[in-house]
């Protein structure tokens, strides 16, 4: 067959525009489709990303102007501020960036490298050729009309984020297609306020907030809610909230915040999403096809945060790519390398967060206040679940001491349930540790039920 690419990759968000990057440096023949118009492309809200990623895929961090000013602490609490956990910010170990900022320049680095660039095509088919991926159909847009169009490429990538554009449509032999619960979903919401000049007092002694730090509410609408008052006095502010009754939506929490606190002039940015919560997909590689990013809910499962854990993929699939079009052999047995690669290793510690992650979205409001009033955790090691910064693996620490736990006898039942998610953590990091490091359908099925089983204890539905 002959093709027009040799890779196409769907969605032009920073993990697809790093692969088309590292592809046509490898000297490929690569197109990166995007549905919206160039300048549209990226979020108007604020990402971390650790620096070791960078250094990962040999990129120079973009200098100025695409950094906003980052908190020099991080106060974790449940209702009551004077009760809470305490993190000093980790400015040597990440970044902070502007997401659209980054992701347009991410872009910018893409074409300098040759990728052929597609905006406003808006993929909406995948082309099969018998069992292998070959291609995709969609609309293009041309002033004010659309046409239709089709490409083909040895190998096809879904980059397309939460939407799942080509996920959605893989054969079952694939073993991509997976059904995402509404347990595994929040909206988010973020937005910056310029605070009016004469109300600056009022407000920093009503909410109680001090510059330079960020105050996290956890489990909030079984979620979370940040306020991040800035030095150039302005509040940052996060809001989140998972999917249920009577419970508000990230963008309706913020309004609810606005009307409480009149002290704004005005609105610098400010956006928001449904967000993935969850560990990866099992598999993320067919044949002649992959998927990374949200597409594949490569997420910090705690935060919904995909944008470092996208890029750190998009670097395992491009070695697995390469492999493949050098060899001619575009099947699931030579791309499988990205999906070891990436499981046992960052794939394996975000697992271990997700099952810590359905533990605490399953405690009452109530149950998380008390977790917090009797100082029953360790900073540290607490707040690394809720931190897209350091991707670190300590849950097994996080009590002070046994005898703290023994001393609220009241909080025997939580943390009896605490320490089967510990345990439960320590499972799922063998588990992923065991991935099958070369694709053999029967020890696939095995791992995928193996992991099921355990995660299913964390879910009010039984279903699979």
């Amino acid at each position: 067959m002959k093709y027009d690419f040799d890779v196409i990759i769907v969605g032009a968000g920073p993990a697809g525009a790093i692969l088309s990057k590292i592809l046509a440096e490898g000297g490929f023949r690569v197109a990166l489709l995007e549905k919206k118009k160039r300048e549209h492309i990226g979020y108007p809200w604020e990402i971390t990303i650790e620096k070791k990623i960078f250094g990962r895929i040999s990129l120079k961090a973009p200098d100025g102007g695409l950094s906003p000013e980052s908190p020099e602490y991080y106060r974790f609490f449940a209702e009551n501020r004077n009760d809470y956990l305490e993190m000093k910010s980790e400015d040597d170990a990440i970044y902070y960036f502007y997401h659209d900022k980054l992701n347009q320049y991410l872009i910018s680095l893409a074409l300098k490298r040759g990728v052929h660039f597609f905006d406003q095509h808006d993929v909406g088919e995948l082309v099969l050729s018998e069992d292998h991926a070959c291609g995709v159909r969609g609309e293009r847009k041309i002033l004010f009309a659309t046409k239709q169009f089709t490409m083909t490429a040895k190998i096809i990538v879904d980059a397309s984020g939460t939407n799942q554009v080509l996920c959605k449509q893989t054969p079952d032999d694939f073993m991509i297609r997976t059904p995402i619960r509404d347990e595994d979903w929040i909206s988010a919401w973020q937005e910056v306020q310029v605070i009016s000049p004469d109300k600056i007092s009022a407000c920093k002694k009503t909410l109680s907030i001090s510059p330079g730090i960020a105050y996290l509410q956890v489990g909030k609408y079984h979620a979370y809610q940040i306020i991040h008052y800035r030095r150039d006095n302005t509040l940052n502010l996060v809001f989140g909230a998972s999917r249920g009754k009577n419970i508000p939506t990230a963008h309706e929490q913020c309004k609810e915040f606005m009307e409480a606190y009149p002290f704004f002039k005005k609105q610098l940015y400010g956006g928001g999403k449904n967000l993935i919560l969850r560990r990866s997909l099992g598999s993320m590689a067919g044949n002649g096809f992959v998927c990374l990013g949200d597409a594949a809910c490569q997420v910090v499962p705690t935060t919904g945060s995909g944008v470092a854990s996208g890029m750190y993929s998009a670097d395992i699939a491009a070695k697995a790519i390469t492999n493949a079009i050098n060899s001619g052999d575009f099947s699931i047995k030579t791309l499988w390398d990205y999906n070891y690669g990436y499981q046992t290793k960052r794939g394996a510690i975000l697992a271990s967060y997700d099952i810590f992650r359905l533990f605490l979205q399953h405690l009452t409001h109530k149950e998380m206040k008390s977790i917090f009033d009797s100082h029953l955790v360790k900073d540290s090691n607490f707040i690394s679940l809720y931190s897209s910064n350091k991707i670190v693996y300590n849950i097994q620490q996080i009590f002070e001491n046994f005898s703290t736990f023994i001393s609220h006898t009241e909080l025997i039942p939580i943390g009896v349930q605490m320490v089967q998610a510990i345990r439960d953590t320590q499972k799922i990091l063998k588990l992923y540790g065991e991935y099958p490091p070369a694709f053999n359908i029967n020890h696939f099925h095995k791992w995928q039920q193996q992991v099921n089983s355990l995660f299913l204890r964390y879910y009010p539905s039984k279903k699979k």
